[in-house]
């Protein structure tokens, strides 16, 4: 099932940070962003992924995917890409971008799956590695 980020999601959101480097979020950081939105995916209670995206007037662009790795390649991260294409069609976006590391080959596969194409590159983007800007109309 996917949901909206409730208060008492941020641990399980930050347990997926850690597991994937990134940075611990707070409950009031969520609330302070007007334009970030979160999305979780839970199965038997227990958030196995999420999703942040910026929703920004016509326009939507993920900000993070996140699947603890235990749940990679499940089919937890598309039904997040999924839930937003139900959300950008009803709010009448008219494109969908992100950034993804170039070597993250699983990732681009997903976002190819959903018609995302390559619009361009930003050359050393993380930390000398490329990232692939890509869109979606």
């Amino acid at each position: 099932m996917v949901r909206s980020l409730i208060e008492k999601d941020i641990a399980s959101i930050n347990e997926i940070n850690k597991e994937n480097g990134w940075n611990e979020i707070t409950y009031d950081e969520v609330l302070s962003n007007p334009f970030n939105k979160y999305l979780v995916f839970i199965d038997k209670d227990k958030i196995k992924g999420y999703l942040c995206y910026a929703l920004l007037y016509e326009k939507i662009e993920i900000v993070y995917i996140g699947v603890l790795k235990e749940f990679q390649n499940k089919k937890v991260a598309s039904s997040l890409v999924e839930e937003l294409l139900r959300i950008s069609e009803n709010s009448k976006c008219e494109n969908i971008t992100l950034e993804v590391n170039v070597d993250n080959k699983n990732a681009i596969k997903l976002y190819q799956k959903y018609g995302f194409k390559e619009s361009s590159r930003r050359v050393g983007y993380y930390n000398g590695v490329d990232a692939i800007l890509m869109i979606r109309e």
